[in-house]
């Protein structure tokens, strides 16, 4: 991109910014390029300077207000004639304002860290696809994808794979009415074949499961440790391969776990199945608190009194950071917490920080460092 158009580009990031317009993904681009160079810091905290948003914003005369937005159009290059609309504007930009006094994150200089998102691509033989929105239909998907063969060249077919990144999730409707919810850093390899009477799937990572109920058809959930048959059911599945455990919390309906070497265990309803990778073919059975385990499906993240570095190798799938401790004291912590999975790192970061017996600092490029408050266990 030409620097000038760059320029241009950033200058209504800003002033969206300001009237509490700006889009997620705006955000992300601004916030990206404050953090390019010094320069472009200076010149975004010469735009955003409290003097101006004090006086357009907080004054409570009008026309002096009136005046610091005309003189903000003017530096950043932005017309706009004044409307009858501005007190709406200024009501949405005092908002945003009362978020200078918390720590609003272009004036303090630490980088946000937004949510996850809806995202992911479809990955056939010889394609990929960015996928859009925020639900797949896949039957309806895959007939506008060039023309498929005959059902036995299918059946020999590559699987097609839906893939989401760290930072994203995705939601996907089969064939069959099963409903599913890939998490972040997830993968789904679905048969070319798959259709209501050949319901088979593999996953990586994590996903939930609403499946159609059908008796003489039931549905497999494969995964590197377990087969999963579920016969109408709502299942949470995490397998992510840099995991020593496969979990599988069976929500309701009925589901049996069979492992490689040939063990069958029927799950109850309201309990979860372990199985531990290299650890032979036992599959343990343990009551669980299904809020919790299910909490990100229902866009909220609920941790019961789990050390730190559990939560947050959780979390920085969904955040895309990179997190590490420098020390074991901070590692293992215990945090008992409850939140919205849309809310910024930083806001849970301030929280932790309340409790005044952990450290956070967030660096560039989603680098979180942990660290026990040394001052406060002196």
């Amino acid at each position: 991109m030409a620097l000038q158009q760059e320029l241009e580009e950033v200058k209504k990031y800003l002033l969206k910014e300001i009237t509490g317009s700006i889009t997620p993904e705006e955000k992300i681009k601004l916030q990206e390029w404050a953090d390019a160079t010094e320069e472009h810091q200076a010149f975004i905290e010469q735009i955003l300077s409290e003097e101006f948003l004090t006086q357009a914003v907080l004054d409570r005369n009008e026309r002096k207000q009136q005046e610091e937005w005309q003189k903000l159009y003017y530096k950043i290059g932005y017309v706009r004639p004044l409307t009858t609309s501005f007190r709406k504007w200024i009501a949405v930009a005092a908002m945003i304002c009362l978020l200078l006094g918390s720590g609003f994150y272009l004036l303090n200089r630490e980088t946000l860290i937004h949510s996850g998102c809806s995202k992911a691509f479809l990955q056939t033989v010889d394609s990929t696809y960015i996928l859009n929105g925020e639900v797949l239909n896949y039957a309806r998907y895959i007939l506008d994808l060039p023309p498929a063969q005959s059902r036995t060249q299918l059946s020999a077919a590559p699987d097609r794979k839906i893939i989401v990144p760290r930072g994203g999730e995705y939601k996907i409707q089969m064939e069959d009415g099963t409903f599913i919810h890939l998490g972040p850093e997830s993968s789904l390899s679905i048969p070319a074949d798959f259709s209501c009477h050949n319901r088979r799937l593999a996953i990586s990572g994590e996903a939930y499961f609403v499946v159609h109920k059908d008796s003489l058809h039931p549905f497999h959930i494969h995964s590197t440790d377990v087969d999963i048959v579920v016969r109408g059911t709502e299942i949470n599945v995490e397998a992510y391969p840099d995991e020593r455990e496969t979990q599988i919390t069976l929500v309701n309906g009925k589901a049996e776990l069979r492992t490689p070497q040939g063990i069958s265990q029927e799950l109850p309803t309201g309990h979860m199945g372990i199985i531990s990778a290299g650890e032979g073919e036992e599959v343990k059975i343990a009551a669980t608190n299904i809020a919790e385990c299910t909490a990100w499906h229902h866009n909220r993240w609920i941790f019961e009194d789990r050390p730190i570095h559990q939560i947050v190798k959780k979390l920085a799938r969904w955040y895309d950071m990179d997190v590490s401790f420098t020390d074991v004291a901070a590692r293992d912590f215990h945090i008992t917490m409850n939140m919205d999975k849309y809310e910024t790192f930083n806001k849970l970061a301030q929280t932790i920080r309340k409790m005044n017996e952990l450290q956070i600092q967030i660096k560039k490029n989603n680098t979180i460092i942990i660290s026990e408050n040394k001052i406060n266990h002196k």
